[in-house]
């Protein structure tokens, strides 16, 4: 079973407050691969229905958080200019169940998208939020200086949990 690490809220920001309105969350997952699942959110229960079919990337590993900020490019702003570059570049990416970053796109071709997507704005506001206190190992969070975007970072403070592994059972990290 896969363990959850991280997730990103992906949304509009609220027009009088600081928060989100989610639309999207993208979980990024460990188990014997990572994985970045893309779904969507429908808290609100809105009336409006929008067909979404959850995406799944196996990331590269050194740039896990961008290959989530391209795929909010390609599928959520659907930015012309990236979805033909990832038609040209990606081995049939629309019709997989599973995306595979190492294997269905050349790396050059990939840091190409980077580059471009970097310089895309953003509609959407993001709050990322690290479940594991060991999260900033998994991204690069200087990147995010590079996105035009609303950007929320919530990092482990505190954490507290059971552990089979050690003798007295409870693991307890930071500070309240």
């Amino acid at each position: 079973m896969a363990v959850m690490m991280a997730q990103i809220l992906i949304g509009n920001r609220h027009s009088f407050e600081i928060g989100i309105n989610p639309e999207y969350t993208i979980y990024y997952s460990e188990n014997d691969k990572p994985a970045l699942i893309l779904s969507k959110e429908d808290i609100y229960d809105r009336s409006e229905v929008i067909e979404f079919d959850q995406k799944v990337w196996i990331p590269t590993i050194e740039n896990t958080l961008e290959d989530a900020l391209l795929m909010i490019g390609i599928y959520l702003e659907e930015d012309e200019e990236l979805i033909k570059l990832a038609d040209k570049y990606f081995t049939d990416y629309e019709d997989k169940k599973i995306v595979y970053l190492y294997d269905d796109i050349e790396q050059s071709d990939l840091e190409k998208l980077y580059e471009i997507n970097r310089n895309k704005s953003k509609e959407y506001k993001l709050v990322i939020s690290e479940i594991n206190p060991n999260a900033e190992r998994f991204f690069d969070y200087s990147i995010l200086k590079d996105f035009d975007m609303d950007i929320t970072l919530a990092r482990v403070d505190y954490f507290k949990e059971k552990n089979v592994h050690m003798s007295k059972g409870i693991e307890e990290r930071g500070e309240l």
